[in-house]
């Protein structure tokens, strides 16, 4: 498969793969900035699954590239700070996904959960998420469910920011050709900190809503696909460029 069909068939997979989950995420109810974000997910994950089915290029096209990668003098590598980082939001999102789901079936239960107390850290949402303490059912979620795992972005989020800055020089060296992964990263961090700390009055507000209705599905949104979403992007920031110690 020559360079120029290899391309093609990636762009292809990468806009089906935003297309599916852009249009499930609608039927599901959800707004247009989630949806839109499950766009990014879904052409995202569909290169990373595809991709090496169409990258057997031929031999002498690889012999070409790497001997011009060798003229140029430049080597790539995937950073440790891109492993760790995709790595913590893998373990994020799963983590999260398990937690979820137990939650809710020993909720279903008729269990009475009150495992955490944090108002300080409630107290950071209390303008955006403002559950009726009579919802009994939705705060109970909110308090011990929504509250631990917002924190672990506090652990996942500076790995991505670690990678990101030692990605940097060879992001500025090519910055329109990192535009797949620069737009995506600025997209979903400006989208957490709108779910997050914004109250809703427009296109993200049917997530938030989510969250103060107790509905499991805006967990899954925020805790386990966008945690996902960001370790693609990760592994997906260009490695360090150096230059080659071979005269």
């Amino acid at each position: 498969m020559n360079l120029a069909s290899n391309a093609r068939w990636t762009s292809l997979v990468c806009v089906g793969g935003a297309a599916i989950l852009l249009l499930v995420f609608l039927w599901m109810g959800f707004g247009v900035f989630a949806s839109v974000g499950s766009a990014f997910l879904g052409a995202g994950a569909a290169y990373l699954v595809f991709r090496p089915a169409f990258s057997k290029i031929g031999p002498g096209t690889r012999d070409t590239l790497r001997e011009d990668e060798q003229s140029r003098g430049i080597r790539y590598a995937f950073s440790p700070y891109q492993r760790v980082a995709s790595v913590v939001f893998a373990l994020q999102s799963a983590g999260s996904l398990v937690i979820i789901l137990v939650f809710c079936l020993v909720q279903s239960a008729g269990v009475d959960i009150d495992l955490f107390h944090m108002p300080s850290v409630a107290s950071l949402f209390a303008d955006v998420y403002r559950i009726d303490p009579s919802a009994t059912f939705a705060k109970t979620r909110f308090d011990n469910l929504f509250l631990p795992l917002v924190l672990f972005y506090v652990i996942s989020l500076p790995c991505l920011a670690a990678a990101f800055i030692y990605s940097l020089p060879s992001i500025l060296i090519d910055v329109p050709g990192n535009w797949r992964v620069l737009l995506p990263m600025a997209f979903f961090l400006f989208g957490l900190w709108l779910e997050l700390f914004v109250p809703g009055r427009t296109m993200h507000k049917d997530l938030q809503q989510t969250i103060i209705d107790g509905h499991v599905t805006g967990y899954i949104v925020l805790f386990v696909i966008i945690p996902l979403a960001f370790g693609i992007i990760a592994a997906g920031l260009p490695g360090p460029r150096g230059r080659s110690v071979s005269a």
